[in-house]
């Protein structure tokens, strides 16, 4: 077991403060840094990952363990003298409509938040390697993936490649000669530049809905800061019509393994909080977007959305993605995913947005139990492999508490795209009369109940593994559905809004449910059009006009972030140190000693702001935001002087920077896949 492995496998105490009632509501100061990873069981360590013995959850575990081993740095909780306690937050504090999923009008029309901003930024960052590159350009070329090749308008990625399969699987297409998606590719450079800066006033064109603090998808050990995104939305004329881009950044943490890097995101959330103005509030968020934080790249980087992600620490699944939500001409819905690629395997290098298969969305066949039993099926060895994995998992399908409700889905077996439609007349029909691509591969109960063969290993093995939780195969079924992106989106088109569909569940607020929280019906969880809001009638925003959020966001989704950011910004500060793998063998004890020599020398200060927080808390027990805030800042500049010091000693031992430019990283679309990936919170959950 190695040093690193046992200082994360403890929490140990640290120092003691009291807790407090700030807001009238309870803050605690939390004296310990919550658990950013899952730890290998002690029979897993050391083995490898090809080890034929192990199954596909432990291949997969011990693979994410590796890539977090491998971080150089770590936070350093265990040496509790130079760690420094936070100002208490108190989930009072913090307005999910300011601090976690801002929708309102006011803020998101004080700046410019438009499609063509973010376009245009992605084409100034990859212009010089990829001459003639602009927004207008990417939005084409991006939409030209729905076109088949007799449709394309570009010469990149498109749903007819491969034989019109995306990951082995049949890939839809969504052309513009049918009036579909595809015909967003169509236009001048003019047309679409006018398009990506849609207005409210002309009701036309892509609008800003929501940015969107996803924290709460920090990848595990710190690797980075979560993810941040931009939810566009274009005004159609024709009813019910819904077509949405999301932009969903992965943003770099400038200390990957440490905890203590991502403080100032936390801390920049918290403070628009306290912002009555929207207008500030807007240049906060446009700063953090497009500019980018002191020590951070902007949300809005090619690589921040790539195939590869930043550095080769981050792995595959290391960087964000694109997502689509498409019903622009109401045919049906459909989800999909997309990467950025900067590929200069050739000269000169091409930019490219490319489909990828859609995370947490299994191709429906492979719940079919007689599919793993039918070696002539091409997809029985994948049936195969997702059933052994789906039967490891029942645990945390179910898992009493809702949000913690999810499974890992290898990469290789995602679908590339998710319905909740059966196609339009003349095709409804019967379910057996339709091959499953047509209607039913996001139909999951459905394919686990086609199954009649003899052999039925998986389906009492999944009643067992349900029947410990008090659960049916049944409900955990539905639970995986929820997952997905058309379960999440349409969850009444899959049986998930009845009593009792998903068992019972507890919520974030503390209330039992038994089935799953809605969308606002329409598959969407942020409305287009703006309306009047209740949550908007505050002296906060300048208006109460605001794009409505699902039921599921309100209720549920958004108070589970709030109380993961209220456990962050609560938790301990402690210095980024290193572990020293990149030096030389004889040279990692001398510089481990001059490492805790520095630490030393930065207890007295640490010490001094122990004291003062503990003195401060004594005298009353109220605090105020302003105030919070005010004590927070006190404590980054002290953070930022221990960071400080520890850069220059790195330096002195002529260690490389860990620094993240501001440069494109090439990257080729064929990158190896890394398992599915899990949050510091243990969870794989994706939206």
């Amino acid at each position: 077991m190695t040093t690193f492995t046992r200082s994360l496998a403890g929490l140990l105490s640290v120092i003691a403060l009291s807790a407090i009632t700030t807001s009238g509501a309870r803050a605690q100061a939390v004296t310990k840094q919550p658990p950013s990873f899952t730890p290998l069981p002690t029979e897993l360590i050391g083995v490898s990952p090809s080890d034929p013995r192990l199954t596909p959850i432990q291949r997969d575990n011990v693979l994410r363990f590796n890539i977090v081993d491998k971080l150089d740095l770590l936070d350093r909780d265990f040496n509790v003298k130079v760690c420094l306690p936070s100002p208490p937050t108190s989930p009072a504090d913090i307005d999910p409509h300011r601090s976690l999923m801002v929708h309102d009008l006011s803020t998101l029309t004080a700046r410019d938040f438009s499609l063509k901003r973010t376009m245009d930024q992605l084409a100034s960052q990859v212009v010089a390697q990829v001459p003639g590159t602009t927004g207008a350009s990417i939005f084409r070329q991006f939409w030209d993936t729905q076109n088949p090749a007799a449709q394309a308008l570009t010469t990149s990625p498109r749903c007819s490649d491969a034989g019109g399969t995306l990951n082995g699987l049949p890939h839809a297409c969504r052309p513009r000669n049918s009036g579909e998606e595809g015909n967003e590719a169509v236009g001048s450079d003019a047309t679409i530049n006018n398009r990506m800066n849609g207005s409210f006033d002309r009701f036309s064109g892509y609008v800003p809905l929501a940015l969107v603090n996803r924290l709460d998808l920090a990848h595990e050990g710190w690797r980075n800061c979560g993810e941040y995104r931009i939810v566009y939305g274009e005004l159609l004329a024709l009813p019910g019509a819904r077509n949405l881009i999301i932009f969903e950044g992965v943003l770099p943490n400038p200390t990957p393994g440490c905890r203590s890097g991502c403080k100032p995101v936390m801390q920049m959330w918290k403070s628009l909080s306290a912002m009555s103005s929207a207008s500030d509030r807007a240049t906060k968020l446009e700063e953090f977007f497009y500019t980018g934080l002191p020590g951070f790249r902007p949300v809005v980087h090619v690589d921040h959305y790539s195939s590869k992600g930043v550095t080769g620490t981050y792995g595959g699944s290391g960087s964000g993605q694109i997502r689509t939500n498409q019903f622009a001409t109401t045919s049906r819905w459909m989800l999909k995913e997309f990467k950025t690629v900067l590929n200069c395997s050739s000269t000169p290098c091409k930019f490219e947005i490319v489909p990828i298969p859609v995370k947490v969305n299994p191709w429906g066949t492979l719940w079919n139990e007689d599919i793993t039993n039918t070696p002539a099926n091409p997809l029985s060895p994948a049936a195969l492999a997702f059933q052994n994995s789906a039967l490891g998992q029942t645990a945390l399908l179910g898992d009493p508490t809702l949000m913690r409700i999810g499974y890992s889905v290898s990469p290789t077996h995602n679908a590339p795209q998710s319905f909740s439609q059966a196609p339009a007349s003349p095709f409804l029909a019967t379910p057996s009369s339709l091959p499953p691509f047509d209607v039913w591969h996001d139909q999951y109960l459905t394919q686990f109940n086609a199954a009649v063969g003899p052999i039925n290993t998986f389906r009492t093995g999944l009643q067992g593994g349900a029947a410990v939780h008090g659960l049916t195969a049944t409900q955990l079924v539905k639970r995986a559905t929820a997952q997905s992106c058309a379960g999440c989106h349409q969850p009444s088109a899959f049986g998930l809004l009845s009593a009792n569909s998903i068992g019972p569940a507890l919520t974030p607020t503390g209330t039992t449910v038994t089935s799953w929280p809605n969308s606002l019906g329409n598959f969407v969880h942020v409305e287009t059009s703006p309306a009047a809001l209740t949550e908007l009638s505050t002296p906060a925003f300048a208006s109460n006009l605001g794009h409505a959020l699902s039921p599921a966001l309100r209720d549920v989704f958004l108070p589970d972030r709030k109380n993961f950011l209220v456990d962050q910004l609560n938790a301990i500060t402690c210095p980024c140190t290193h572990r020293f793998t990149t030096l030389a063998t004889e040279l990692r004890e001398p510089a481990f000693k001059r490492q805790n020599a520095l630490l030393e020398q930065l207890v007295p200060q640490a010490t001094a702001w122990q004291s003062l927080l503990s003195e401060r808390l004594a005298r009353s027990r109220t605090l105020t935001l302003a105030e919070s805030l005010k004590l927070d800042a006190q404590r980054a500049s002290i953070s930022e002087q221990q960071e400080k010091s520890l850069a220059e000693m790195r330096k002195a031992l002529g260690m490389p920077s860990i620094a993240i430019g501001p440069a494109s990283q090439p990257v080729t679309r064929e990158v190896a896949l890394e398992p599915a990936r899990r949050t510091t919170s243990g969870s794989f959950r994706t939206h």
